[in-house]
């Protein structure tokens, strides 16, 4: 069942960029990220239709053709949840490939700590 075997890639995906595995890349296109595998890539974009915003996983050939395209719509048989999931790794990858947590870790040092504001609201 090939469709099973997409939703549980997507599930894998997800959980190894949770676990910060996946070396995510942007691309030239400014909603999609990619990560590289030995003879494949992963791509996941945002797709914005005129009445949906949705998530799709490309999966790509090593020269860069697209072989496959899977949607929360194309698995949500086989996996509960399927729009958050995509949602999910796209965010995860976003972050990796966009270097936010780096950026986070930098600016609060640069702010250092001030005991007096610690765990309180501005």
């Amino acid at each position: 069942m090939a469709m099973d075997r997409m939703g549980q890639l997507v599930i894998r995906l997800r959980d190894s960029s949770r676990a910060g595995k996946l070396a995510w890349t942007e691309t030239a296109a400014e909603d999609a990220f990619r990560v590289s595998f030995a003879r494949h890539s992963i791509q996941i974009s945002r797709v914005d239709d005129r009445n949906s915003q949705y998530y799709a996983v490309h999966i790509l050939n090593e020269t860069g053709r697209v072989i496959e395209e899977v949607t929360p719509h194309t698995v949500d048989e086989f996996m509960f949840d399927a729009g958050t999931i995509f949602a999910e790794l796209y965010e995860l990858a976003r972050m990796k490939a966009r270097g936010i947590d780096e950026a986070l870790a930098d600016i609060l040092q640069e702010l250092g700590t001030d005991g007096e504001s610690e765990g309180r609201n501005a």
